[in-house]
């Protein structure tokens, strides 16, 4: 690689590279030695790890969108960097969690696991049994790039230590902006215009907005065959019900926890949550919300959206992809965010998530014969051009430095700019994104170039989310909020995790109920029933529980 590319990322990553190669394919690889000999490494921050190659062995899930983590392009330009064969063993994704409880349960153990998905009950479950060790000692002596990562994200010693004190698996980072602020919708600008329409600020003139959508022919069709509000139920923050309640009282799509001075509240019990309700089954009765957004697949909603006339007035979803669907690329430019609508109350404020630390992604098990090999391998995945590489590809093949002139999502000089490809679809085998861990800190995510050349480029990927968040959604975030997830006590967890599946799922099917109406939201009798119900299931631990967890972040 380039020496002066080299230098000319570096210094625009947070981390410093001490002495890194960059993604090129010079070819160091040796011969896989088989002696038992003590392991020769190399000087920390430096490639190759090891003098003698070696191999270890990672269970990870088979995602659809890798072929083959064994021939992957990443995984045989990091092996012949770090000089570590890795055999990788592939579980499909809709099994791994039940067979990786069975490796766990009878001691069927690779050395580790990736993209595991350990929940913090599951690191405090299996490491205070030993099936998988604290990684306190390792990070201490061997953590180079581990400790680099520590030492900037100042909150993420914290988010990633037990209660024990034991740290036992290292996190994922990946700083997604657009993601913080999920609960996102899109408006057809395209009819707002024709039917010369206002953009919607309040509740009350979304109604106005959504019948001048159903009844006025926006699409010049003829046809009455225009919808107003849809969603599905497993695009991703695709609920309609979600996105409308937070114009009355704060709602997280999940947990239904807020904050208030450090105090964390139900909603689903409040007076607000009643009000947000009422006025679903009111545009639901009317036929503005579409009463499959509750039952139908995405795919079902894309394809509508694929329709020969455009036909949807808002989609609800994280991203268009989840709304218009990506076959619908030429509909992007007809639709912009529309932002958190402000209640009869005042109420105008949307999801937030603290982004970017995902823990559990990559544990140590203790089969592993040389953690402190396994380590080192995991740690330089931290380096900052192998993060680039592992997530997009190798350099010169996939992505390169930024040519000159270029600007990034920010709005500032662009660091890095793919390298435009004829687009596929299915697997690809290039790289590992969500699967490699990687510090893909949000200077790195927002120097991405935009395409100057491509008329589009503002109204699809990285650069459209990146504005519509910043522009339609922080603003109306919320100062208090909980961590994406927080460690409880042994005797915290003791029932937890059904008395909290019960708890929710009630409260997604009572949403489900009063929104359509088979639940009358408007009987106060109904409405006190429902909060006896939801009480019964023990609101009063759950919050208990997550008010203990929460004051130790504290």
């Amino acid at each position: 690689m380039n020496k002066k590319l080299v230098s000319t990322f570096i210094a625009l990553t947070i981390l410093t590279s001490m002495a890194a190669t960059g993604c090129s394919n010079k070819n160091n690889q040796k011969e896989t030695t088989q002696s038992t000999t003590p392991i020769e490494y190399n000087e920390p921050g430096t490639f190759p790890i090891v003098k003698e190659k070696q191999e270890i062995s990672i269970v990870a899930p088979d995602t659809a969108y890798i072929l083959d983590l064994n021939t992957n392009d990443f995984t045989k330009w990091f092996e012949e960097k770090t000089n570590i064969k890795v055999n990788y063993e592939q579980i499909p994704e809709e099994s791994f969690k039940e067979k990786k409880n069975l490796m766990l349960a009878t001691g069927n153990l690779p050395d580790a696991f990736m993209m595991g998905g350990f929940s913090k009950e599951d690191e405090v479950n299996y490491g205070q049994q030993g099936i998988i060790i604290p990684l306190n000692d390792l990070i201490e002596k061997y953590g180079y790039y581990t400790k680099q990562v520590f030492e900037q994200q100042e909150q993420l010693p914290a988010a990633v230590t037990a209660p024990d004190g034991n740290i036992y698996s290292l996190p994922r980072i990946n700083e997604c902006y657009h993601c913080m602020y999920s609960g996102k919708a899109w408006i057809n600008q395209d009819w707002l215009d024709k039917l010369g329409l206002k953009y919607p600020e309040t509740t009350d003139e979304l109604v106005e907005v959504l019948r001048a959508f159903k009844t006025q022919d926006p699409n010049g069709n003829g046809k009455q065959d225009e919808v107003g509000i849809i969603g599905s139920t497993d695009g991703w923050n695709a609920n309609p019900i979600d996105f409308l309640m937070n114009s009355f009282v704060y709602n997280d799509y999940g947990k239904r926890l807020g904050v208030k001075d450090g105090k964390i509240y139900f909603s689903p019990l409040t007076d607000e949550w009643r009000e947000g309700l009422k006025f679903v089954n009111e545009l639901m009765e009317e036929g503005l919300i579409e009463a499959t957004s509750l039952t139908q697949p995405m795919q079902e909603m894309t394809a509508l959206a694929n329709s020969e006339d455009p036909v949807i007035g808002v989609g609800i979803g994280a991203t268009p992809n989840d709304t218009i669907g990506s076959e619908a690329l030429g509909r992007f430019k007809m639709y912009q965010p529309l932002s958190p609508l402000e209640g009869p109350n005042g109420v105008r404020t949307t999801i937030t998530s603290p982004g970017g630390i995902y823990s559990g992604h990559f544990v140590i098990t203790s089969a592993a014969k040389n953690p402190e090999l396994i380590f080192k391998w995991v740690d330089s995945l931290y380096n900052p051009e192998v993060t680039m590489c592992s997530n997009y590809g190798i350099e010169g093949q996939e992505w390169e430095v930024a040519p000159e002139g270029y600007v990034g999502l920010d709005g500032n000089p662009a660091k890095w700019a793919k390298i435009l490809k004829p687009e596929t679809t299915g697997e690809k085998n290039t790289a590992m994104p969500n699967v490699a861990l990687v510090n893909l800190t949000a200077d790195v995510r927002a120097g991405e170039a935009i395409d100057p050349n491509d008329e589009m480029a503002p109204y699809k990927g990285e650069a459209m989310l990146f504005s519509a968040t910043r522009d339609y959604y922080e603003p109306y975030a919320q100062e208090e909020y909980l961590p994406s997830s927080m460690y409880m006590l042994p005797e915290e967890l003791d029932g937890f995790a059904q008395l909290q599946t019960q708890i929710l799922d009630y409260v997604k099917e009572s949403m489900g109920a009063f929104a359509t109406g088979t639940r009358d939201i408007n009987d106060d009798a109904e409405w006190e029933k429902y909060k006896k119900e939801l009480e019964a299931l023990n609101v009063a631990r759950y919050l208990e529980v997550h008010q203990a967890a929460f004051d130790r972040t504290k």
